[in-house]
């Protein structure tokens, strides 16, 4: 961007004072700033084109120019270190966001852990009264098989005992047949001798 001020046209006076007829002088002020990271802003005035010293209003324009270079300077470098601060703020950010994440996961995993020990409690829980509830209905089967054996001891002492009351009725059972078969033998025998006795009676004519 470049701005010039209007040229300006005077007359050229004499040694005396007065007007001469010439060609008259022209005199150029330009400003010329460059738009770019680092602006450079140029005076310059040219009279008849050649360079001339600034005048004072001019210098005045520098100093107010060099003033704002200064500012820009300035606010340039707030600007980075803002930006710089921003740059730190958002790794700032993603580190927290990287640790809530973080956090969030080992929570989640937390829960999980949590969760399966309660579901491995309460299975636990129910496989102990489910075994607590079978060893009660084993102790009870228990009770009723001793309960059934000590009946069938009791019958089979009671078994026993009439066997051996049966055998001692068949003992003294047989000892009268042995006594009974002893009478019927030795009657037997009586009633032989008595028949012989009767045949030799008989045989010899007594009666």
């Amino acid at each position: 961007m470049s701005t010039s001020a209007s040229a300006v046209k005077r007359p050229a006076e004499d040694s005396t004072g007065g007007d001469r007829n010439v060609k008259p002088r022209t005199a150029s002020t330009g400003i010329h700033i460059t738009d770019c990271e680092a602006p450079t802003i140029t005076i310059h005035t040219q009279i008849n084109g050649d360079a001339a010293a600034p005048s004072p209003a001019q210098q005045a324009v520098s100093a107010i120019v060099v003033g704002l270079e200064a500012d820009l300077d300035q606010e340039r470098t707030k600007r980075q270190g803002v930006n710089r601060a921003y740059t730190e703020l958002e790794k700032e950010l993603d580190a927290k966001d990287q640790d809530l994440f973080d956090a969030r996961a080992e929570g989640a995993s937390e829960r999980m852990r949590a969760d399966a020990l309660a579901i491995a409690k309460d299975l636990s829980d129910k496989l102990l009264e489910e075994a607590q509830a079978t060893i009660k209905n084993l102790n009870n089967d228990v009770a009723e098989a001793n309960k059934k054996a000590d009946g069938a001891m009791d019958k089979a002492d009671g078994a026993i005992k009439k066997a051996a009351a049966l055998g001692s009725e068949n003992i003294k059972l047989n000892d009268k047949l042995k006594i009974a078969n002893r009478t019927i033998s030795q009657a037997a025998k009586d009633s032989k001798a008595l028949a012989k006795v009767l045949a030799d009676q008989l045989s010899d004519g007594k009666p």
